[in-house]
């Protein structure tokens, strides 16, 4: 565990040339606590961090594009604090850190950044805040969601390595091997069907379903290794999210009275006896999360050879 600190001008001075290079920066707020870390996972490896001030305690997992961050004990100012996350392919992105009410934090946030590249950028997307999700839309409005559903889905799958696709869309044809095994909360059911391996990769098909009158936006779902040791500082509670290859058919909002079947699909593991494998799913600004444990006979004995 370490604290880098630097004093604001150094901050302000790098945003700077980020703006004037023709960037467009659009700063995250990030709620931290005292006691638990929350977890960002970037898309890419971090080089640097750069705090405006002293107070944040980060730490640093096995994964080079993944850090915790909390407030220090003695940290008392409810004002945001600034910080640069430097990385690699010219990425940078600004957080604000802002103490959370309470314990109410989410422990993993995945975050998109841009690539500064001749002075010019891609405009940055955000991805922690989701549209408002208290009335469903309607009429034309609903049309237009399930068509930017349909794009974005289809984005996902041809970001899956073409050597992997037709595996994954093979999965998808095979009868549910896992049974008696889900988890449901507010109307939103997940249910692992079957898993699938290969020489290299390991695919997890998941079926989930809407049944409530409002749309679930998904933040982070998939594979967790769930520590059974206390003490162990591998992620969030004693939990750490198995970085995701690509997916098939993966959506990003569960609609509502909607049903959804998508691969999910890893790099090749196994469990050691202190572990345990989990599937979660996270709503974005909610509480409706699931956790699933797997037992680890689905990895061993009644897989799918693909």
């Amino acid at each position: 565990m370490h604290v880098k600190v630097a004093i604001f001008f150094v901050t302000t001075f790098l945003l700077n040339i980020f703006r004037v290079s023709g960037a467009e920066t659009e700063s995250k707020t990030i709620l931290l606590s005292k006691k638990s870390f929350v977890y960002l996972v970037f898309d890419a490896p971090i080089q640097d961090i750069i705090y405006d001030a002293d107070g944040v305690e980060d730490e640093r997992a096995n994964r080079k594009d993944m850090i915790g961050m909390r407030f220090s004990a003695a940290h008392r100012d409810t004002a945001p604090l600034g910080c640069l996350v430097v990385m690699d392919g010219d990425r940078l992105q600004h957080l604000w850190l802002r103490l959370a009410p309470g314990e109410s934090i989410t422990p993993v946030v995945r975050i998109r950044t841009a690539k500064v590249v001749a002075g010019e950028t891609e405009t940055i997307t955000p991805t922690i805040e989701k549209p408002d999700t208290a009335a469903p839309a309607v009429g034309g409005e609903r049309d237009s969601l399930m068509a930017a559903d349909r794009m974005a889905t289809e984005k996902g799958n041809h970001g899956l390595p073409v050597t992997l696709q037709a595996k994954a869309k093979a999965l998808m044809g095979k009868k549910p091997s896992i049974f008696q095994l889900g988890g449901e909360k507010g109307k939103i059911t997940v249910l692992p069907q079957a898993i699938g391996v290969d020489a290299t990769h390991l695919y997890l098909l998941v079926e989930a379903s809407n049944t409530s009158n409002v749309d679930y936006y998904i933040d982070i779902q998939g594979f967790q290794i769930d520590y059974k040791r206390k003490g162990l500082a591998a992620g969030a509670n004693g939990k750490e999210p198995l970085l995701v290859v690509g997916t098939w058919d993966e959506p990003l909002a569960l609609r509502a009275q909607k049903k959804y079947r998508y691969v999910l699909v890893y790099e090749l593991f196994t469990l050691k006896k202190n572990q345990a494998l989990e599937f979660f799913i996270r709503e974005t600004n909610g509480g409706r999360n699931i956790d699933v444990e797997v037992p680890s006979k689905y990895l061993y004995e009644n897989t799918y050879q693909l």
